[in-house]
């Protein structure tokens, strides 16, 4: 934990349960984090955790993703959690353009509108107050992408907006702070 508030220093608490891992996702929603799914050397993982704070405890989620996902994306907006694209068993490489809503009071993930992009992995993603979005990425580990989508959680729309002002925008990192992302 880091909290820069208090005491800028990393403080250990518990480990993540689900064992060493890369190409997985998190996301935040409700103060409750999340992690899950990637791969730990061997196989590629669905499972999804939370993450208690103010008990310093993990409980795996009831409902896993629906399928095993690597170097997929996620955002919250709206209060659901999305995750979408990235790889699937068995190489990781066949991209997949669906999009799973989470629902947190029931665990259950809805299959939500696809992306309507290339189909690819280790792409940007970040939401604020209305939408989500999604960028860059790439496809077969060769061709890398730039185009940048906004997904309205109300209708269940997708559109593509300007470009990420990027060239090989495959993983790439962003963080937002109110409605503004960077």
């Amino acid at each position: 934990m880091f909290d820069p508030a208090s005491s800028p220093k990393w403080i250990q608490k518990k480990d993540f349960p689900g064992g060493v891992r890369d190409a997985g996702i998190t996301f935040t929603l409700n103060n409750v984090g999340y992690a899950g799914a990637g791969f730990d050397g061997s196989a590629v993982h669905d499972d999804i955790w939370k993450y208690n704070d103010a008990k310093d405890m993990w409980t795996k989620v009831a409902n896993p993703l629906p399928t095993p996902l690597i170097f997929s994306a996620s955002f919250v907006t709206n209060g659901k959690a999305f995750v979408l694209s990235g790889g699937t068993p068995p190489s990781g490489v066949n991209e997949t353009p669906n999009m799973w809503e989470f629902d947190a009071a029931s665990e259950s993930w809805t299959l939500s509108a696809p992306f309507p992009g290339a189909s690819r992995q280790a792409a940007f993603a970040f939401g604020n107050d209305a939408y989500g979005y999604l960028g860059g990425g790439m496809a077969g580990y060769s061709v890398t992408y730039n185009d940048m989508w906004q997904f309205d959680p109300v209708n269940k729309k997708w559109q593509q907006v300007q470009n990420a002002p990027l060239i090989g925008s495959a993983w790439a990192s962003v963080f937002a702070s109110g409605n503004t992302a960077y």
